[in-house]
């Protein structure tokens, strides 16, 4: 993803890469963790086109994402989205993409797989983070030191528009 300024605020732009082998393609997709409605509602119309689409989720293949699924405080990372999206007004993708796909499959470890990885790894600042109780960081008294104004800058960010670029 990239951000470009232009005379009405700016927007993101997130790539979309094509590489072949032969006469079969394989595209990548850059995807962010929140974003506007309509993003997601444009992925979710690319990823009908394709006869697989690997994607990334820690957790049990059997856990499949949808957008009416009840997530509130039953995974982790939903917990995580919907934090960062409500701050700047966006929406975390499990609200907006649809998992259930058939076309849809798990390419990514399980909780216990993810733990276990990261035992074996020792200690790091991200397990210790990971380890530790959830706690709300306190963004005002973050953001003192530095002067800066986090509601100023949600309501630029609100206003973003996401495009894509062509692959």
């Amino acid at each position: 993803m990239r951000f470009l300024d232009d005379d009405q605020g700016g927007f993101l732009q997130v790539l979309v890469a094509t590489y072949k082998s032969g006469d079969r393609p394989l595209k990548l997709y850059g995807c962010g963790h929140v974003a506007d409605r309509s993003f997601y509602e444009g992925m979710q119309k690319n990823f009908e086109k394709h006869d697989a689409l690997f994607y990334e989720l820690v957790a049990d293949p059997d856990v499949r994402p949808f957008p009416e699924m009840d997530t509130d405080g039953k995974h982790w990372l939903s917990m995580v989205q919907d934090g960062m999206g409500s701050g700047l007004a966006l929406q975390g993708q499990f609200a907006c993409m649809d998992y259930c796909m058939k076309n849809f499959v798990h390419a990514d470890m399980t909780e216990y797989q993810w733990m276990h990885a990261l035992d074996e790894a020792g200690p790091s600042e991200f397990g210790e983070l990971l380890s530790s109780p959830f706690v709300e960081p306190d963004r005002e008294a973050e953001a003192k030191p530095w002067g800066a104004d986090l509601g100023g800058l949600a309501r630029i960010l609100a206003g973003f528009e996401v495009r894509q670029l062509a692959s």
